[in-house]
């Protein structure tokens, strides 16, 4: 499908967790930074959030059930 350029849909009978890793940056096991082109503006909006006194209107939502079970 992805090949084809297409899009489709896959209806599954169960569900499954999945989990989205977006990363502009990783250091490996030997502490050799990488970067990654940002190419959807992750970084800025981050940043913006991460500011001393940051007027940013960008919020955050945690399912917090989620965080406190693992």
């Amino acid at each position: 499908i992805i090949d084809s350029g297409k899009h489709d849909t896959i209806v599954l009978n169960k569900k499954i967790p999945i989990m989205i890793k977006y990363i502009t940056v990783k250091a490996d096991e030997n502490g050799k930074i990488t970067l990654y082109d940002d190419i959807y503006d992750y970084d800025k909006i981050q940043l913006s959030v991460l500011k001393p006194n940051s007027k940013s209107q960008v919020k955050f939502a945690l399912n917090k059930s989620k965080i406190n079970n693992q």
